[in-house]
């Protein structure tokens, strides 16, 4: 069965618009290295933790673009890590970063976590930061059900995604942000913790850790404002910088009057 989503072709989309080599090179000036979203391991990394690790876990990153979460798990944690990437700039990147050296296996894959499957049971932590939002509520629920397939009973994952305040999801401004970054609908953090229960996970918690992703919005327009050479460098126009700068100060803005909302999600697959 074909599970309908916002994009006719999700991994054109993003490899066009959203994560090419030269849209990389400026996210990962503002994020970070590795990392391709807000906050960067500032924001991974309390996630990562909710996960609670242990040396020689087997782990998926999901949506795991040029390498950050999942370098920083095998680092840190010593685990096994899998990324799946869809896009396949950042899925070469993080190929060409791999370290033997590093405390820990990391292999990546390139893939559409909707087609690819894994046998039952095959990680004992799953993990996805800031990727799902591409996905409709239907295409997120397949996503969710495939995760908890894929985890051993017992079990950990964590996943964050961009939530609403119920009155704010069909407001113009809203919606058009999202519509202008390739986002599908917009869920509140409750409908998204729903679509987990409905999975059949345990413990489930959905967390609203909008304050700590404001804060890092506000750090990277922080660095936006006092760095524009460093972009205009790397080969950004001065018309994209302008555009960069608009686009993170609509989403700040957004964070802070509180229509704009994220939401931290974490939990189990039940022992048995």
């Amino acid at each position: 069965r074909r599970v309908h989503g916002c994009h006719n072709d999700m991994r054109k989309f993003l490899e066009d618009e959203r994560f090419g080599k030269n849209e990389i090179t400026k996210w990962e000036k503002i994020f970070g290295h590795g990392f391709m979203s807000p906050g960067g391991l500032d924001t991974a990394k309390p996630a990562i933790e909710l996960l609670n690790l242990q040396r020689g876990w087997r782990v998926l990153d999901i949506g795991s673009g040029t390498g950050g979460p999942a370098f920083h798990m095998a680092a840190n944690y010593g685990v096994d890590v899998l990324g799946l990437e869809i896009a396949k700039d950042p899925y070469e990147i993080a190929v060409e970063r791999i370290d033997k050296n590093i405390h820990g296996n990391i292999k990546f894959q390139l893939g559409n976590v909707l087609e690819v499957d894994f046998p039952p049971g095959s990680f004992e932590a799953i993990f996805s930061h800031n990727s799902l939002m591409y996905n409709s509520t239907e295409q997120k629920q397949l996503v969710l059900n495939k995760i908890f397939k894929w985890l051993k009973p017992g079990g950990s994952f964590c996943v964050t995604d961009y939530t609403a305040i119920e009155t704010a999801k069909q407001l113009d401004n809203l919606v058009e942000e999202h519509k202008k970054r390739g986002y599908c609908k917009v869920m509140t953090i409750q409908e998204c913790g729903e679509l987990f229960q409905t999975a059949g996970f345990s413990n489930v918690k959905g967390l609203d850790w909008s304050l700590l992703f404001e804060n890092a919005v506000a750090d990277n327009c922080k660095w936006l404002l006092e760095s524009n050479d460093c972009l205009l460098d790397c080969g950004v126009s001065s018309d994209s910088y302008r555009q960069i700068v608009d686009e993170f100060g609509r989403m700040l803005e957004l964070l802070r009057i509180g229509q704009w909302t994220w939401g931290c999600f974490h939990g189990n697959r039940p022992s048995v």
